[in-house]
């Protein structure tokens, strides 16, 4: 448990150093000469989003409005706004309330409209996987602690690396929790949470087996309800 003191540090740090907005706090880490953003955010799923819409408004809209038309000029009929507004209507029974109150807490606190958000969530559903994760412990480094790695292979196109953030979650129910994410998107594709829950993945979607069946919860999402409600492997 020790080794999760310092995300606790951090949260009290925020709390008491920085100043309030939107139910949350805009800070940057500097780290080996690279500014990342840090996001901190509590309350409700519908406030969390809104804060952090708020918080980074010009950030998301710039990365809702590259992923989408970069798919679209790219990828056509696939990434029509048809496609991926059935993508949702297949994928939706199967998401979580708090992860669509938080989109559309985001969706109000930056200023995009829902269905365009949502549409820029289904991008990655719907896309081709092929990553790599690494997770070192014990004799394997040399501290003995345990490292977790994400190799996110999103087109380089989409220039996604451009608005990159570091979501800390409060939530009022729930288990406090990290997103590695962007700005603009709250899917997950690593983090942890303060119960010493992190996770990562490796996907294999070639587009050899399109049209895919998206008819359940996208893992993207499915690793923010881990990371909100898990308190042990089981």
């Amino acid at each position: 448990m020790n080794r999760f003191r310092p995300l606790c540090a951090l949260s009290i740090l925020l709390i008491l150093g920085l100043p309030v907005f939107a139910e949350g706090y805009r800070a940057v880490l500097k780290d080996s000469g690279r500014d990342l953003p840090l996001c901190v955010v509590k309350g409700t799923p519908y406030e969390m989003g809104k804060a952090f819409g708020q918080l980074f408004p010009q950030e998301s809209q710039g990365l809702v409005q590259r992923i989408i038309g970069a798919s679209q000029a790219a990828g056509g009929d696939e990434y029509s706004n048809e496609a991926l507004d059935a993508a949702w209507a297949a994928t939706s029974p199967y998401v979580s309330d708090h992860i669509k109150e938080e989109m559309r807490g985001l969706a109000d606190g930056a200023g995009i409209p829902l269905e365009t958000l949502i549409r820029a969530h289904m991008i990655p559903l719907i896309s081709t996987y092929s990553c790599s994760s690494l997770a070192l412990w014990d004799k394997a480094t040399a501290s003995g602690n345990l490292f977790l790695t994400r190799n996110l292979d999103w087109e380089m196109g989409l220039r996604a690396h451009d608005y990159p953030v570091l979501v800390l979650y409060l939530p009022d129910n729930g288990v406090a929790h990290v997103n590695v994410t962007f700005a603009g998107y709250i899917g997950c594709n690593t983090g942890m949470n303060a119960a010493g829950i992190a996770l990562a993945e490796m996907g294999d979607s070639p587009d050899s087996d399109k049209p895919y069946d998206v008819s359940g919860s996208h893992f993207t999402m499915f690793f923010r309800d881990m990371l909100y409600d898990g308190k042990s492997m089981d």
